[in-house]
């Protein structure tokens, strides 16, 4: 089994991938994405209906965003209390070595 893998939008969020792969993300830019070729597998297989699927589609993607939305609202401190509450008070002191 022959499986290739690529990041659709580059390394990261400033990396264009097009200045130093022209040709395969002109390639990879019009290819369907993964959710897109599933959906359309299951839909193939009466698995669910294009319209269950824009359903589900549209809930993962509102839930997700709402999220998103309410984590901006939070103050910062309460998302750094988290942080803190895991971390170490104390040293750990290692016996010496003889």
């Amino acid at each position: 089994m022959l499986q290739v893998c690529y990041r659709k939008n580059g390394h990261n969020e400033i990396d264009e991938p097009m200045f130093t792969q022209p040709l395969m993300y002109k390639k990879i830019r019009q290819m369907k994405t993964c959710l897109s070729k599933y959906a359309d597998k299951l839909v193939a297989e009466k698995v669910i209906t294009t319209q269950e699927f824009e359903v589900k589609q549209n809930h993962q993607n509102r839930t997700t965003r709402l999220s998103y939305q309410n984590l901006q609202n939070q103050p910062r401190e309460s998302l750094n209390y988290r942080r803190k509450k895991h971390q170490f008070n104390k040293t750990i002191q290692t016996p010496p070595i003889i």
